[in-house]
C-alpha cells in the first residue's frame, strides 16, 4: 500500500514538474502569443494530453514544447480537441489544427464578425444544390443519414455572418485529394479523412474572408499546405532564435 502511494506522490511531482517547464517555455515567448492567453491553463492541459498518450511520452521534453508553443500561438487548446499531436511521418512529432480549432480561428479572428461556420461532407446520394435570388446564391443541401456509409464525393462549407449575409465553398473529392497528395505527412489524413476533408474545404472557404491574425504563425497553420513539424529539433532550435 505505501509502494502505491510513493508512485502516486511520483508522478505527481513529475507531473508538476513537466508543467512548470512548459509554462516556463510559453512564459518566455509571452509578448507573441495571443492577448489573455492562459499559460499555466494551457502547460497543464499539455501535461494531461502527455500523461493519455504514450506515444507523446517518447519524446523529450524539449520537442514536446515545440507543439505546444504552436498551438499556444494558434491560440487553441489541445484538450478541447482543437489541435491533433501525434506521432507522424518518420517518426517526427507532428502537429496539425483539428476541423474544430479551424472553425475557432475563423470566428475568432474574422474582421466581419461570424454567427456560425461549418463544413458537411457530401455522401453518394445526396444532393447539394445551387440558387441565385435576387443575385445572392445560396445552397441548398439535402442528405440521407444512410447515405453516411456511401463513398464520398466531396465536402462544402458556409459561413453565416452575423448582419445575415453568407458565403461558401465546394470541393469535389477529386480537388480534395489533390490537397490530401500535397501533404508530404498523410497520418492525418490516414486517421481522421473526415475531419481533414471539412478542414480542407473550411480553409479555403477562410481564404475569402478578411482575418485579422495575431501573428505569422497562425496564418501559416491556417493557410499553409504544409501543417506538419518536419524536423522537431530544427523547429524548436528556430523557435527559440526567432523569440
Amino acid at each position: 500500500m505505501a509502494e502505491k502511494k510513493e508512485v502516486a506522490k511520483t508522478e505527481n511531482k513529475n507531473e508538476l514538474t513537466m508543467s512548470g517547464y512548459f509554462a516556463e517555455e510559453l512564459d518566455r515567448i509571452a509578448p507573441a502569443l495571443p492577448e489573455n492567453t492562459n499559460l499555466q491553463r494551457l502547460a497543464l492541459n499539455f501535461v494531461s494530453l502527455v500523461n493519455d498518450k504514450k506515444e507523446l511520452q517518447a519524446y523529450p521534453k524539449e520537442v514536446l514544447a515545440t507543439a505546444l508553443i504552436r498551438s499556444a500561438q494558434d491560440g487553441l487548446d489541445v484538450l478541447n480537441g482543437e489541435v491533433y499531436i501525434y506521432k507522424g511521418y518518420g517518426g517526427d512529432l507532428s502537429y496539425t489544427p483539428s476541423y474544430r480549432g479551424m472553425k475557432k480561428m475563423a470566428i475568432e479572428k474574422s474582421v466581419k464578425p461570424i454567427s456560425e461556420i461549418y463544413a458537411k461532407i457530401i455522401h453518394e446520394g445526396d444532393t447539394l444544390d445551387e440558387e441565385i435570388t435576387h443575385g445572392v446564391p445560396h445552397i441548398n443541401f439535402k442528405s440521407n443519414i444512410l447515405n453516411k456509409n456511401k463513398p464520398v464525393i466531396g465536402a462544402f462549407a458556409v459561413c453565416l455572418f452575423k448582419d445575415g449575409t453568407e458565403i461558401y465553398e465546394v470541393m469535389s473529392l477529386e480537388e480534395l485529394n489533390a490537397v490530401k497528395s500535397k501533404s508530404r505527412n498523410s497520418g492525418a489524413w490516414k486517421d481522421f479523412p473526415g475531419e481533414m476533408q471539412k478542414k480542407t474545404v473550411i480553409r479555403r472557404l477562410v481564404k475569402n474572408i478578411t482575418v485579422s491574425w495575431d501573428n505569422k504563425e497562425q496564418a501559416d497553420a491556417f493557410m499553409g499546405t504544409d501543417e506538419f513539424i518536419d524536423d522537431p529539433k530544427e523547429q524548436a532550435q528556430a523557435d527559440i532564435e526567432n523569440n
